[in-house]
């Protein structure tokens, strides 16, 4: 007969109770966010034109600068400028931006030699470009981005209205093969994902230098990178004092407005940019940094009860002899199934939007080879 009553010891139902209580963070936390991404339909590009500028650092970015600032050069975009914050001390990037800017008249080039001893370089370099640069609408990119079609500058200034402040897009990434590549993708993605949701919701916190843009203004009224010169967020800029209203952020996820990284991502690459996003978080006490704090916390939790529960209902109600036909042994595995479902979909939805293709049968294995680094970031602190 299947077994089935409610006659629990404290034990049993503390344990079905955390487990039910980490299946609904999770749940929700799919439905309620990312579920709103592939439901978001992007602004679109108007007759309405604004003067742009794209900024990017080109220090010791010979071979990037090489392969992608002519992407860049080469938008169909009609009143724009490019800016490349490099040092001259390299000389063979020198010689490539002289012959760039003899092809382009739109590059505009801003040396900076000066010896840096605390501040980010990078942060650095954008500042100085931001400072040089013409128009108030800023496009913030890395060497390592390429646009995907040349449409990619009139789909990111069409974000712009006239409250918005911020416009955040997102980056993909080159897929190496085998596991480690396809672990640290899956989870730069998942990343993406929720600095785009929570923006969506009115909870922006961050976005991804890679490819955002700012209002000039707006930048320098909050002196630009000051306050996190010595903060180690990578390529993640957090918005949170300064956004004073959702109306400040725009988000614009049209596959027209997003760039590819031609780098491929390695572990230790991703481990550091782990941290660094776990840094552009903690530095910030928005309600965004609760909710993916609740996330991140029922991650563990419910693998953590899920393995308990499973084995005790499997085993511990008959001694050795496994119960089959326990129900509450069923109840954790449905649970689990659904948890799986709902986030498959979901996700698989998205990833439809975003013209990706992901095996989503992958999913709970990435989860589970995430939770010893997961465990130690949760003790980790800021530092550069």
């Amino acid at each position: 007969m299947l077994e089935f009553n409610f006659l629990l010891n404290p034990f049993e139902w503390g344990l079905i109770g955390l487990f039910l209580i980490s299946c609904v963070i999770l749940i929700r936390f799919y439905l309620h966010y990312y579920h709103k991404i592939s439901s978001y339909i992007s602004p679109l590009p108007t007759t309405d034109k604004k003067p742009i500028s794209v900024v990017l650092s080109g220090k010791n970015k010979h071979e990037h600068i090489k392969q992608n600032l002519p992407f860049w050069l080469e938008q169909k975009y009609s009143n724009f400028e490019v800016i490349v914050v490099y040092d001259n001390t390299d000389e063979e990037l020198l010689s490539l931006l002289r012959l760039f800017s003899q092809r382009y008249p739109r590059l505009k080039l801003i040396n900076t030699n000066q010896s840096i001893n605390f501040f980010d370089e990078q942060k650095f370099s954008l500042s100085i470009g931001i400072k040089s640069a013409e128009n108030d609408y800023i496009i913030l990119t890395t060497a390592e981005c390429r646009p995907t079609n040349e449409y990619c500058i009139d789909y990111i200034q069409a974000a712009f209205k006239p409250e918005t402040k911020i416009v955040v897009s997102y980056c993909t990434y080159l897929k190496g093969k085998g596991i480690s590549p396809s672990f640290t993708h899956y989870h730069l993605y998942e990343k993406m994902l929720q600095y785009l949701s929570l923006a969506i919701q009115n909870k922006a916190y961050a976005g991804s230098r890679q490819i955002m843009a700012y209002r000039k203004n707006f930048f320098l009224e909050h002196l630009g990178y000051t306050s996190v010169y010595a903060i180690d967020t990578g390529s993640y800029d957090f918005f949170y004092p300064h956004i004073t209203s959702p109306k400040e952020v725009s988000v614009q996820i049209d596959w027209n407005a997003t760039v590819k990284c031609n780098t491929k991502y390695n572990f230790k690459q991703w481990l550091n940019s782990e941290i660094q996003f776990l840094n552009t978080i903690n530095i910030q006490k928005s309600p965004a940094r609760k909710a993916i704090r609740w996330y991140r916390a029922a991650l563990p939790f419910f693998y953590l009860f899920f393995t308990i529960g499973m084995l005790y209902f499997f085993f511990g109600k008959q001694g050795p002899i496994p119960c089959f036909f326990s129900l509450w042994f069923w109840i954790f595995a449905l649970l689990a199934l659904l948890k799986y479902l709902i986030q498959a979909i979901v996700m698989q939805k998205i990833a439809t939007k975003f013209q990706k293709v992901y095996l989503w049968i992958y999913i709970p294995f990435y989860e589970i080879l995430y939770l010893p680094l997961h465990l130690t970031f949760c003790f980790h602190k800021n530092k550069k």
